[in-house]
């Protein structure tokens, strides 16, 4: 299935991982929201944050089924039918690369109540922004272009072993799976699996498609001469997917848990080992995450103008703006997804939006921002309309 939305991927969109960086102690800010580094080890919070989103607990407050919009369907399945009451696990599989804290928005007392329904605007994650929410824990980690080594993510991501020379210097940075195989010989391949452990990424791309899992453990069983033993060797892995998990009853779910995958399958449909730098690093260092803003609007200028940029040191996830009533009812809302590599937002092209046919009255607004760490209201007041 892909993840690329059946885009083939180029050159140009495989740009080298920025590093945004902020002044937190710039006078003009009015807000500023600090998301400390995350401690303890670096695979665990990866794989930690992963399970997280796949065990949220929710029923939906009415029917939804989750599917591609008419004249946008990609080049894979997606019919995901929630029916009213019913208990399901995990964030929703969509294409809008939503973080957890975006999730949680639409969740009140178990129940969620989603904006969107179809697959490229629904609240949630695939395969491959899930584990984005994962590694942004850690870095900056833009979502763009997959998940192999190219020149342009050294320091990034890299292979579990040294195998043959990168592709990208044969192939550029457009190379597929298949020439990575095409350079290794099956030992090493094996040999590179062996290397994975938890929070480590298992990815085969080719023109336009791909997929991600996410190690959780690697099982290795080696014959009497100390060859790697394919059929007895496995990867359990964790991975947001478009069907249900069958093996795992009573638990619904798209998110399959320790799934369990041999070396020898791994092989045949090109799964590549992958594995993030900063996890061999001797003494990693992780920066803070901010959210930032610099406007001040009041409840009695924002509905002539709301002004200010929201601005983050990691890339921005969603940016929202809602008014309530005195019971805490939306009554209007509008939700700007950010899916591509962007540290600030300039709010002024909300306000039409949030005030377009909104009945006379007296609201709460707020002004909320999330990363993957998590999210803040930069703004919150009463305002009448």
């Amino acid at each position: 299935m892909s993840e690329e939305n059946g885009k083939v991927i180029t050159d140009a969109d495989l740009k080298p991982f920025p590093k945004h960086e902020i002044d937190v102690n710039d006078p003009s800010l009015t807000f500023v929201m600090e998301f400390p580094a995350p401690t303890g080890d670096l695979r665990d919070i990866v794989k930690n944050h992963m399970l997280k989103m796949a065990f949220v607990e929710w029923r939906p407050e009415n029917d939804v089924v989750i599917g591609w919009e008419p004249g946008a369907e990609g080049d894979f399945r997606v019919e995901l039918q929630y029916d009213k009451g019913k208990t399901y696990y995990g964030m929703t599989y969509a294409g809008s690369a939503s973080c957890l804290d975006l999730f949680e928005q639409y969740l009140k007392d178990g129940v969620y109540a989603p904006p969107f329904n179809y697959y490229l605007e629904a609240v949630g994650n695939n395969c491959s922004t899930s584990i984005a929410m994962s590694y942004q824990q850690l870095i900056d980690f833009p979502v763009t272009g997959g998940y192999k080594p190219t020149s342009k993510r050294v320091g990034i991501l890299t292979f579990p072993t040294k195998l043959n020379k990168p592709p990208y210097e044969k192939f550029g940075d457009n190379w597929i799976t298949q020439d990575l195989f095409d350079l290794n010989s099956e030992n090493d391949i094996y040999e590179a699996y062996a290397k994975l452990d938890r929070g480590d990424l298992i990815y085969k791309n080719k023109v336009g498609s791909g997929h991600t899992r996410m190690v959780s453990r690697v099982e290795v069983t080696r014959d009497g001469n100390g060859n790697i033993a394919p059929f007895n060797s496995f990867i359990y892995c964790i991975e947001q997917t478009n069907t249900w998990d069958k093996d795992r009853p009573g638990n619904v779910s798209t998110w399959f848990i320790d799934k369990k995958y041999g070396f020898d399958r791994l092989y045949v449909n090109k799964f590549m080992p992958v594995t993030l730098c900063v996890f061999h690093e001797e003494n990693p260092v992780l920066r803070k995450a901010y959210v930032t803003f610099n406007g001040k609007n009041t409840g009695e200028t924002l509905k002539d103008r709301m002004s200010g940029v929201i601005e983050s040191n990691f890339v921005l996830n969603y940016v929202m703006a809602r008014l309530a009533d005195k019971d805490g009812n939306v009554v209007k809302e509008v939700l700007v997804h950010i899916k591509s590599a962007k540290y600030t937002f300039d709010v002024s092209e909300l306000k039409d939006k949030l005030f377009d046919s909104v009945p006379s009255g007296t609201y709460v607004y707020s002004l909320r921002a999330g990363i993957s760490r998590g999210g803040c209201d930069v703004e919150r007041f009463e305002v009448k309309v």
